[in-house]
């Protein structure tokens, strides 16, 4: 896809990640914490609902979307499980407000004690 989307828009692909950024993993009592661009700080623990992953992304400015968390789980034992946000910032010529801005996201996500996890932030050229 994104082959076809460079060849229809030469100037960049709108499309396809501009850069993708893997979220440090540390090991806590409960589960895991990430820490990553943006800001990114989330925890992901272990509760008798399933895996319980809550955060932030903090920006300078407001503009920014933020897509996700996308959750792929890989059919493997012990489960892979692949966490993927896409945030998009805003157009350089866009007019933002000067003011730090919070994103929060949570999602619950059912697989073994045993799964291992993956969180990726993937950066998209704006749109415009």
């Amino acid at each position: 896809m994104c082959i076809i989307a460079a060849a229809l828009f030469p100037a960049g692909c709108p499309l396809c990640p501009t850069t993708s950024d893997e979220a440090d993993s540390t090991p806590t009592d409960t589960g895991y914490s990430f820490s990553g661009i943006y800001d990114l700080a989330a925890t992901l623990d272990r509760t008798q609902e399933g895996w319980v992953l809550d955060g932030s992304f903090t920006f300078p400015t407001s503009g920014y979307t933020v897509i996700g968390p996308e959750i792929v789980v890989l059919e493997s034992f012990p489960e892979q499980v692949i966490i993927e946000f896409t945030v998009i910032p805003p157009a350089p010529d866009e007019i933002v407000l000067q003011v730090i801005t919070m994103e929060t996201f949570n999602a619950t996500i059912d697989v073994s004690d045993q799964a291992t996890f993956t969180l990726t932030v993937n950066t998209l050229d704006p749109l415009f």
